[in-house]
């Protein structure tokens, strides 16, 4: 007899309905939650694999997760609803549901860059949503100076209504709220999207985004990685000495604002993402 994925789930009042993403810490589930008179709504619930409950070090990252997210409000942002707990143990985050692709399956899904008024528009949109992230609150109106550190084509989402959302703060720091980090000599994060000071483990601020979201747009305008390779050492090198070439096939202008949000000289970028 088939077993329903409802009988074997449980994520309090939220219904699994069928499973979106898998990883090896956590797994993302589209479900619904019912209400009064046929009121229903659909929700993603990133959860985390219960054997890793015993992880002191992932549970607080996964509750920091939550805790950070919850605090912005953007439409470029995915939204964070609720945290909880399941049955086995299992901690679980309620998301916005964003119908769509990555920019990642998008780059794959094209087989090369994306056209630039597309490519140009879905950044600017992302990048707003970074700056919204940099400029939020506590609800008592505190600033968090929260950076998002692992800003990527794969953490940016593009839906169906063709808005960019930012998504996973899984390693996200609020500057002005530190927590103890087990290992604060660790780097965290995708090396090829690292600004140089972060491959350095400097104290970070918002700049190190803004170096990021160069990267991002940059590929998407040329259409192949700027600072992958195979050995992840020779990215570390790539990312704090490679020259970058302006990218091809765009406006002058637009070559020259991608140049400066990658330039290694922090003082000398974009001071945040609202500005690039």
């Amino acid at each position: 007899m088939a077993v329903s994925l409802r009988e074997v789930l449980s994520f309090g009042r939220y219904e699994p309905l069928f499973r979106i993403a898998s990883g090896g810490m956590a797994e993302v589930y589209a479900a619904r939650i019912r209400g009064e008179a046929g009121f229903q709504k659909l929700v993603a619930v990133k959860r985390m694999h219960p054997l890793m409950a015993a992880d002191a070090g992932f549970v607080d990252m996964f509750l920091n997760e939550a805790r950070l997210a919850a605090n912005i409000a953007s439409p470029y942002v995915v939204q964070t609803l609720d945290l909880g707990r399941s049955e086995d143990g299992a901690l679980y985050i309620v998301m916005e549901l964003v119908v769509g692709v990555s920019l990642a399956q998008l780059e794959e899904l094209l087989g090369g860059p994306l056209p630039p008024p597309i490519a140009l528009e879905l950044m600017a949109q992302a990048a707003q949503g970074v700056d919204d992230a940099h400029e939020a609150t506590t609800p008592a109106g505190d600033p968090l100076g929260l950076i998002h550190r692992d800003v990527s084509p794969h953490n940016i989402l593009v839906g169906l209504d063709g808005r960019a959302r930012v998504t996973d703060f899984g390693i996200a720091r609020a500057v002005h709220r530190p927590r103890a980090e087990t290992n604060v000599k660790e780097l965290k994060g995708k090396f090829a999207y690292m600004s140089p000071e972060q491959t350095r483990l400097l104290p970070l601020d918002r700049r190190s985004d803004v170096f990021s979201l160069g990267i991002v747009v940059w590929e998407e305008l040329v259409g192949r990685r700027l600072f992958a390779d195979r050995d992840p050492t020779q990215i570390i090198r790539n990312v704090r000495n490679k020259v970058v070439p302006p990218p091809e096939g765009v406006p002058e202008a637009v070559s020259d604002v991608v140049l400066k949000a990658l330039d290694r000289h922090r003082d000398h970028r974009y001071q945040s993402a609202a500005e690039l």
